[in-house]
């Protein structure tokens, strides 16, 4: 792999853990999502704008996400493993 590529996956990672983060601060202590745009303050604006766009998209179509989720998985997951339906959501 060429270090343009593995710049360029690391980039999209950093976005997808700030969105993660803004995600899970928002749904577990439910705090205002406009109120965290410091976590991807020292992003690329590009990677930035990712973050943000995962963000306002998994929390738009929640619900329906969880719903296409639910038959997909073995075991439901609890409300505890709100991280890992998270990861899941955002990919």
């Amino acid at each position: 792999m060429s270090d343009a590529n593995y710049k360029n996956n690391d980039s999209s990672t950093d976005s997808r853990k700030a969105a993660l983060n803004t995600l899970l601060m928002v749904l577990k202590e439910g705090q205002s999502l406009s109120s965290l745009a410091y976590l991807t303050e020292k992003l690329e604006p590009r990677d930035a704008a990712f973050a943000r766009m995962l963000s306002f998209g998994v929390l738009r179509y929640y619900e329906q996400l969880q719903a296409l989720l639910k038959p997909l998985v073995k075991k439901p997951l609890r409300s505890k493993d709100l991280d890992v339906q998270l990861v899941i959501l955002i990919a």
